[in-house]
């Protein structure tokens, strides 16, 4: 996504800096519509490219480009962050058997009149303590699975089934492992959203 929000504003900064240089050079007539006055256009599309051609490097400067894997042993997650010229990486892997949690997030991010929903996934583990030998602890990452390519509900899915079932782990090692983030039929989610309403109301009636 960052990518190609990149690569749009990038050619964005050349078409406008090529624009507002052509006219400087004396070329601008065949670019601009006749006025009296294009310098000010020219001028104008030479701002916009400057402003183009800093977010553009701006945003590949500072990215965190990540991928996860999900494997017959465990789930690993990659990070690679870019701060300017210094990369670093940063992997995580928990097995299923030390996996005490999986738990989907929603990250509220305001953007004017209305609000974005990025959906996360929290993993929460049993890792060794670097502090104490043969010692573990609490641990956890969070997995952006808005920026995925992987519909994040299904994802979410398919994270939970395996940890419950480990029986079915191995499929996870099949060449055709990625139809299994396939998400279901639209037919399918709404049954399972009124079966799950349904089990939620009886819940709270026999608790009443």
């Amino acid at each position: 996504m960052i990518l190609l929000l990149s690569a749009a504003l990038a050619s964005v900064a050349v078409g406008s800096l090529l624009a507002w240089s052509s006219w400087h050079l004396g070329l601008g007539g065949a670019l601009f519509p006749a006025s009296r006055d294009n310098s000010s256009g020219a001028n104008f599309m030479g701002i916009i490219g400057v402003v183009a051609l800093l977010i553009t490097v701006g945003l590949l400067a500072f990215r965190s480009p990540s991928d996860l894997q999900l494997t017959p042993s465990g789930v690993t997650r990659h990070v690679r962050r870019h701060r300017g010229f210094k990369v670093t990486d940063v992997n995580n892997f928990a097995a299923w058997t030390d996996i005490t949690a999986i738990t989907p997030e929603t990250q509220v991010v305001s953007s004017g009149p209305s609000d974005i929903h990025n959906q996360l996934i929290r993993v929460t583990f049993r890792g060794a303590d670097a502090s104490q030998t043969d010692a573990t602890v609490e641990q956890d990452f969070l997995i952006q699975a808005h920026l995925l390519v992987a519909e994040p509900n299904t994802l979410y899915s398919l994270m939970k089934h395996m940890q419950e079932h480990p029986e079915d782990r191995n499929l996870l090692a099949r060449e055709d492992a990625a139809g299994l983030l396939t998400p279901p039929p639209l037919r399918d989610r709404f049954r399972a959203a009124r079966e799950a309403k349904k089990a939620e109301k009886a819940k709270r009636r026999s608790n009443a």
